[in-house]
């Protein structure tokens, strides 16, 4: 508790500081930032500059987007400067009435029908997708009334994008700072909304042409023969009408102006409205012109069919004036037309009023007359028209020019805010600048912590890494908060996967660079292969801010990164080594007493192999060794050539007895898949390494893809630590605090919520079997179902998603399923999961990024109930799950239904408490429930979280060693990249290769005749040409070392001398030093993994393995760098390259 008061009284102190820079103007408020840079260079640290800079960030966030961070933000911002990871909940949303009419290109649609993965409009017309759906409860409506007549209803909190008189650009408020604004200026908002462009809905298949239907809506009726009639006092309506129709058209009677419309070569027949289309005599069969509408077809065709159906109202009842302004006005006694109307007018881009005549004196609304003005540009006005009369009086229009400035906008005339509070929903969609349309097609809104602790470390102009999960949210982010930075001064750059390395490297050298994870890690990987210096893209490793530290630094952390290429190798192996493993018969081991263990037991093996699901290995028998031998024919399967051959014997069991199908992986269109285990997701592209994928598919019969060999790889672990400092943000961060300090030097603090929890998470339901499990599984979703409250079920592999599904069915309840077969149909379930009554059963669904939304029944009925029916590994992922329920202040429920036959209890000691309560009398059927269960259940997951923390710590043990190699060879790579002349080098290089191959051959002071004959045979090898010393009797070692290390040099200066211009032999040098260090590095990374796996398999007594592998990896670097230096050495005189091939780009 004292940490969150340190936070929160420092919070209040930045806060006080904000309020004095609202007094500063913008020039003196960006000004700060130089003024920051001196105080750092004057010897002042990030630290104690904070406050100010806090400060100022923050007031810049409310003038360049619209918001000011909450205190808790603050204090999340203070926790990542000081390094450490701040778990934050979702934050508050800015919302939109669930009843909010939203176009959607599918039609209209409520707010409180959009689900993710839907298609809205963006402000310039074109589709954008829901990337987020988020219920906000009830809060306060505020009406916001447009100079047109519109009204739109949102939240107090809800953000616009909006033109503020006296300042340029957009700048993002929220309602109530609008509201509260305009009341200090009484009643007077000087803000504008940005017009949309036109909405591109799709060409629809009309009934009647767009021109036709608009210029009967304007003058047409059926006569008293009911045949069509149109009134006009010109023949250019009826005749474009006849022509679109493809009919002929004759004045009813030569006194007025009614026309009749007969089909070609018809005079008996006239034409009626049902020759056309029903709905068109439908439309027409009312006489009253008030009855008058646009069917709903014609309001979503696309833009085409809009601007023909308005050019045919326009040319019967619409106006242009042929004054001074060219007013453009429609008139109709049809209230619901003139709506229509005006509807149409929106969603082409353009805003209008309207205003009702009455006769003095008649009260019914009998003559009510509407006249629409249309607010457009002088230059627009010829588009309303065909009808040559009009259309010369709105050229005249376009003639005069614009009377008027930012038709482009419209004002915001008034905000009132209602005494009442309603449902609300917040969305988020993926447009770059994330604004939506709705209600009549105005332009609105979706979502600072990073912000404040980016702009601080960035000061230092060392550079500052943003990393996210995926693209989308480094390009709005980059684009949302840059705003801020860039309003102070700082540069901001994004880089993307498909980012070229040239644009790269200019994103890199920018103050803040938002990026993913694997990008960045890839970039790492990519530099050290760089042959250029100018070619290296990253600038170094300064200060990172992880978002969703936890998916980052632990989850994804399991895989390191690693880029590869083919290796080459035939993949036979795995097809024999399945073959094999089919074979093989598994087998138990004795567990030994800590005694018998000091007493040099051994324990007793049955079988050909054991499995240790525990720590997931797999151990052959002696007896299953000597099948091993039999059946490929050799005599000891130990022996260093039949590594690869041992590794994957191991990798087919591991894949016939720990990989299980349908939880671990599917198999789809002839591919092994990977799941994710903790989102149930598919990772398309992703495949396990160390040949366990390719034993996969050898087991389940698919093609087996070539092995690949790695070129570079780093752990996540390993990199990250590279930075001076770094941080993260994450909702769920406290189970695995051990493992963030353990390993990354990072405490975790718990930033408090706005919102209290609501959900009532019950104790957990422990069952005999599995059986028994799921049967009270479905007892419990039946009597919840009868309830109304929609239902989550959370399983750990499809596998029980199928059981349950199946049980459910013959109970006759309907549900849906949602795992890695279907993941397609995600967005449409997940959107139907939180109404009344729903059933959804989904497979590891924990992860984020869909919110399950409430409606009114589901949130009267109880909200959404989480019934887990099994405990995940990690306590992380079943938070996350119950996690789905109790959002943003909802009521909500949780319970995990529980066996002992349960993955995780099983491998931990359930067998004993399954015989214990057996002879206890507890049946089948019972469940347990008390503290007992919690304890046991906690314990178990304790333990593999232990095991599993173990297990990474553990590799990193190995690859410390990895590392420390890395950073050497890299170390030395950029030395060769840096230096301007690497003759020193290449000569130190030809000194070393010719004493090893002295030494080697001649351990002792003299040489021999015998000795001699070796070693010139091997330098005349390595350097090819040279004129090797004559042989003298009791030659001394050092004497033969002097005398072919000159010859050497000499025959080095020939070979310079062969190349005109020097300093391009210097990058042919530079390349061939470049080439063998990539090589034999890339050699060497193979064979420290193939060590590892011998070290693991074949055990070293009561050595410690990690120090075993150290040491042996320490010989295999001194003989990769001798190797470097000897394979460089005989490429460079080998090689036949003259000046003009280097020049070519030869190697």
């Amino acid at each position: 508790m004292s940490e969150i008061k340190r936070l929160r009284k420092m919070a209040d102190k930045i806060y006080a500081k904000m309020e004095n820079m609202q007094r500063l103007t913008d020039s003196e408020l960006k000004g700060k930032t130089d003024e920051f840079k001196l105080r750092l260079k004057n010897g002042e640290t990030v630290d104690q500059i904070m406050p100010d800079a806090y400060a100022a960030v923050g007031e810049a966030a409310y003038r360049s987007i619209g918001l000011r961070p909450y205190k808790v933000q603050i204090m999340g911002a203070i926790a990542l400067n000081e390094g450490k990871i701040a778990e934050q909940k979702t934050g508050e949303g800015k919302a939109n009435p669930l009843y909010t009419p939203i176009p959607t290109p599918d039609g209209w649609k409520t707010a409180g029908d959009i689900k993710v993965g839907d298609m809205l409009f963006d402000r310039h017309g074109k589709s954008t997708k829901v990337t987020g759906v988020y219920p906000q409860g009830k809060k306060q409506i505020y009406e916001v009334h447009l100079a047109d007549g519109r009204v739109v209803e949102a939240a107090d909190e809800h953000l616009w994008s909006v033109y503020q008189a006296g300042r340029k650009g957009l700048k993002t408020l929220n309602t109530a700072d609008m509201y509260n604004k305009g009341l200090r200026e009484g009643k007077s908002y000087r803000f504008r909304l940005p017009m949309n462009d036109a909405v591109e809905y799709a060409k629809a298949d009309l009934p009647a042409a767009p021109y036709v239907l608009g210029a009967f809506l304007g003058n047409g009726c059926k006569s008293g023969t009911h045949a069509l009639e149109i009134s006009s006092g010109n023949e250019f309506v009826p005749n474009e009408i006849a022509k679109s129709l493809d009919v002929d058209v004759f004045k009813a009677h030569k006194d007025n102006n009614s026309w009749i419309f007969r089909k070609h070569g018809d005079d008996n027949h006239r034409l009626h409205g049902y020759d056309i289309c029903p709905e068109l005599d439908e439309l027409l069969t009312q006489t009253k012109c008030g009855d008058k509408y646009i069917p709903d077809i014609y309001k979503t065709a696309s833009i085409e069919q809009r601007w023909a159906l308005l050019q045919g109202l326009f040319d019967t009842d619409g106006c242009i004036e042929d004054k001074d302004r060219f007013h453009l006005t429609y008139s109709t006694t049809s209230s619901k037309l003139r709506d229509d109307i005006c509807e149409v007018i929106y969603s082409l881009g353009m805003s209008c009023s309207w205003w009702l005549s009455r006769k003095a004196g008649v009260r019914t609304a009998k003559s009510d007359q509407y006249t629409i003005n249309v607010n457009v540009d002088n230059d627009m006005k010829k588009k309303f028209f065909r009808y040559p009369f009009k259309l010369e009086r709105a050229l005249m229009a376009e003639k005069a020019g614009n009377k008027r400035k930012h038709y482009d906008r419209i004002a915001i005339k008034d905000i009132v805010k209602k005494e009442e509070e309603t449902e609300m929903v917040c969305f988020t969609v993926d447009n770059a600048e994330h604004l939506f349309l709705c209600g009549n097609y105005v332009v609105t809104h979706n979502t600072l912590v990073a912000a404040l602790p980016a702009y601080l470390n960035a000061l230092e102009g060392k550079g500052v890494h943003v990393v996210t999960v995926n693209d989308y949210l480094a390009e709005r982010d980059a684009e949302d908060i840059g705003r801020i930075h860039r309003f102070m001064g700082l540069t901001v750059g994004c880089i993307l996967k498909t980012t070229s390395p040239e644009e790269k490297k200019k994103e890199y050298a920018k103050d803040i660079t938002y990026i993913t994870n694997t990008e960045l890690g890839f970039d790492y990987l990519r530099d050290n292969m760089a042959q250029r210096m100018e070619d290296k893209m990253q600038r170094g490793f300064h200060f990172c801010i992880i978002d969703e530290v936890d998916s980052v630094l632990i989850d994804e952390a399991r895989t390191p990164l690693i880029v590869s290429g083919n290796s080459g190798k035939s993949t036979k192996l795995y097809v024999a080594c399945n073959e094999l493993a089919k074979q093989l018969e598994k087998g138990e081991v004795t567990e030994l007493s800590k005694v018998d263990l000091m007493a040099g037991e051994r324990p007793e093996e049955t079988g050909d192999y054991t499995v240790d699901e525990e720590h997931r290995i797999v151990t052959l028998t002696l007896q299953g060794i000597k099948k091993c031998e039999k059946y490929f024919g050799i005599d000891n399967l130990a022996d260093r050539e039949y590594t690869e051959l041992y590794h994957n014997i191991l990798a087919a069991l591991k894949a016939h007895n720990l990989m299980k199908k349908d939880k671990d992986y599917v198999v789809k269109n002839g591919e092994v898949l990977i799941v994710d285990s903790f989102t149930g997701r598919i990772q398309p592209g992703r495949r396990y390494s160390d040949g366990l994928h390719q034993a996969l598919e050898a087991k389940e019969g698919v093609e087996v893809k070539e092995e690949t060999s790695t070129y570079a790889t780093v752990t996540y672990q390993n990199f990250f630590n590279k930075y001076d400092k770094k941080c993260g943000m994450t909702g769920t961060a406290s189970t695995e605090r051990k493992e963030f300090k353990d390993i990354y030097h990072m405490s975790v603090v718990k930033i408090p919520t706005n919102k209290p929890v609501q959900r009532v998470d019950e104790s957990d339901k422990m069952f005999l079997t599995r059986q028994s499990k799921f049967k009270a599984v479905v007892d419990e979703i039946k009597k919840t179902h009868e309830t109304g409250q929609p239902i989550l079920v959370g399983t750990s592999t499809i596998q029980d998603s199928e059981i349950l599904d199946k049980m459910l069915k013959e109970e006759g309840l309907p549900h849906t399923v949602l795992n890695a077969k279907f993941l397609e149909k995600e967005a449409e379930i997940i959107a139907k999961a939180g109404t009344k009554g729903s059933i959804t059963i989904a497979t590891n669904m924990a992860g984020r990024g869909t919110d399950i939304k409430l409606d009114d029944d589901a949130r009267a009925a109880g909200g959404l109930k989480v019934i887990g029916t099994q405990r995940h590994e990690s306590r992380r992922i079943d938070n996350q799950l119950k996690g789905r329920s109790g959002r943003q202040g909802d009521p909500g429920e949780s319970i995990f239904f529980l066996s002992l036959d349960d993955e995780v209890l099983r491998l931990y000691g359930s067998e004993r408490m399954k015989n214990m309560l057996s002879l206890a009398g507890m049946k089948n059927e019972e469940s347990l429930e008390n503290g007992t269960v919690n304890k046991f259940v906690k314990k178990a997951q304790t333990v593999i979280e232990d095991n599993n923390f173990g297990a990474r710590k553990n590799v990193l043990k190995f690859d410390k060693v990895n590392n420390e190699q890395r950073e050497l060879i890299y170390a030395e790579r950029d030395a060769i990249l840096e230096k301007a002349d690497t003759r020193s080098t290449m000569v130190t290089m030809i000194e070393d290769s010719i004493n090893m191959v002295i030494d080697k051959h001649a351990p002792d002071k003299k040489v021999t005749d015998a000795q001699y004959q070796e070693i010139r045979k091997e330098i005349e090898v390595l350097v090819h040409g040279i004129k090797s010393p004559e042989y003298e009797p009791n030659m001394k070692k050092k004497r033969l070392s002097e005398l072919y290390i000159n010859a050497a040099k000499d025959k080095y200066v020939d070979r310079e001398r062969e190349w005109p211009d020097v300093n391009v032999f210097r990058e042919f040098e530079r390349q061939i030093i470049l080439r063998c260090i990539d090589i034999k590095w890339m050699q060497h990374i193979n064979d420290l993994e193939i060590l590892r796996q011998n070290i693991a398999l074949v055990g070293y007594g009561q050595k410690d393995p990690a120090i075993v592998y150290k040491l042996k990896a320490f010989d295999m670097f001194n003989k990769m760098s001798d190797e470097i230096k000897t394979d460089s050495v005989y490429t460079l005189f080998s090689s036949r390259l003259k000046s003009s091939a280097a020049n070519n780009g030869a190697a």
